[in-house]
């Protein structure tokens, strides 16, 4: 893929190192010529000195045959503007870095309205897994939420006939690719499909693998997200057009719902209690999360 990056602070140049090594096509931009000639040195891509919310720069990065832009500078604002310029410039992807938590907090309306197809803060996932490391200091590896997640299906699932759950891809030594968690699941003589929402259509062609293979032998299930229009989608997309995909329409009431949605708000609970456990007295620390929460007019 054509893949370019704006920023190359220690993220960029981590996604440079990264992606190079899968063999893609990058071209990295930077305002301070010292770091785009150490970074051209160091790794085989294309280096731009210049503002990556400029029409010229971007235009010399061949911005209309992109397939991915990422941006990763300091400034989330400067990182929202690269996104929405190259939007307006090509049908590329776009991948922001959003650290102030009031943005964070409307990451969703972000890449509704401005067409984002990813936010990232790599700062805000880092506090996380210290987090994690503080509560289990002995783990070398921390898969949270899995077990409590596969539960959680496994009870859903007890009073829902035509609904079966799996641990399948639990209990492999690295996580599997959806192409080949399929082909597992039809070894063991299930009938398995691709679900997702409306959402993530547009990320299929380019960041998702397989997906040609997978349409064909599996069939792929697509779920209304929020206001998008499936049918639109797909009918203004020649790759989507090809694929074999069956369309779900869901009450109004379920739209803005998604899986997604909830892991995160599951995330942010559990990093807040945890956090409460190290400053509550010995007497309180067993009292559910949501009592701790809460707020009345006697209580705070």
């Amino acid at each position: 893929m054509q893949i370019v990056i704006i920023g190359c602070g220690k993220v960029g140049k981590t996604l440079v190192a990264q992606l190079v090594a899968e063999n893609h096509n990058i071209t990295v931009i930077d305002t301070d010529p010292e770091v785009v000639e150490d970074i051209t040195e160091l790794y085989d891509v294309l280096g731009i000195v210049g503002n990556g919310t400029s029409n010229q720069i971007l235009q010399s990065a061949d911005i209309e045959h992109t397939d991915v832009l990422i941006a990763v500078t300091d400034r989330d604002e400067v990182n929202l503007l690269c996104c929405v310029i190259a939007k307006q410039k090509s049908t590329c992807h776009t991948i922001a870095r959003v650290r102030n938590p009031i943005y964070s907090a409307e990451r969703h309306f972000l890449r509704h309205e401005l067409q984002l197809s990813l936010t990232i803060n790599p700062e805000q996932e880092a506090a996380r897994e210290i987090a994690r490391l503080l509560q289990f200091p002995n783990a070398v590896e921390i898969d949270s939420f899995a077990q409590d997640r596969i539960d959680m299906l496994r009870q859903i699932a007890e009073n829902r006939s035509w609904m079966r759950y799996t641990d399948i891809e639990m209990r492999q030594k690295e996580q599997p690719k959806t192409y080949k968690t399929l082909c597992m699941l039809r070894d063991l003589g299930e009938e398995p499909s691709l679900l997702l929402g409306a959402d993530k259509l547009q990320e299929l062609e380019h960041l998702w693998k397989n997906i040609p293979e997978i349409a064909e032998e599996f069939g792929i299930v697509c779920m209304d997200r929020g206001e998008i229009n499936c049918e639109e989608v797909i009918r203004n997309s020649p790759f989507l057009t090809s694929l074999h995909m069956t369309v779900i329409h869901v009450p109004p009431v379920y739209k803005d719902f998604s899986s997604t949605l909830v892991r995160d708000s599951l995330t942010q609970l559990y990093s807040l209690q945890q956090t409460l456990q190290y400053l509550l007295p010995p007497e309180l620390k067993n009292l559910p999360a949501d009592l701790l929460l809460r707020k009345t007019d006697q209580t705070q």
